[in-house]
């Protein structure tokens, strides 16, 4: 099983298998695994209840979004914070950058600039 692995190992396959995200299609990134049934509700390590999605993707599952309340990854950057860094540079790999963001959230930049009209 492929969660067996660790994370690094885990997205060296997924590279070299060359697959791209199971909802978007995007294969620029690294992938995560995300289980289609969360751990927390009885969901299994099993290969039926993974799938392989990159991190904008991942980060807008329901799961995700709850794990704000758990500690887990969530978006730590106002619009306005990413508005201001993006004004600054003009550039969305300056902006990804400095605000420690993987290449996996230029769709969430790009979505928070067309919200402000901005680009």
């Amino acid at each position: 099983n492929i969660k067996d692995v660790s994370s690094r190992t885990c997205s060296k396959i997924l590279k070299r298998l060359n697959l791209g995200c199971s909802n978007c299609g995007w294969d620029q990134a690294s992938l995560d695994i995300h289980h289609i049934i969360p751990r927390s509700k009885g969901g299994s390590n099993d290969d039926s209840n993974l799938t392989a999605l990159c991190p904008n993707c991942h980060s807008q599952t329901i799961t995700w979004k709850i794990g704000k309340s758990v500690g887990k990854k969530v978006r730590i950057h106002s619009d306005e914070k990413i508005i201001e860094t993006y004004l600054r540079h003009k550039s969305f790999s300056a902006t990804l950058k400095e605000l420690n963001m993987s290449w996996g959230s230029i769709s969430t930049i790009k979505k928070v600039l067309h919200r402000y009209k901005i680009i």
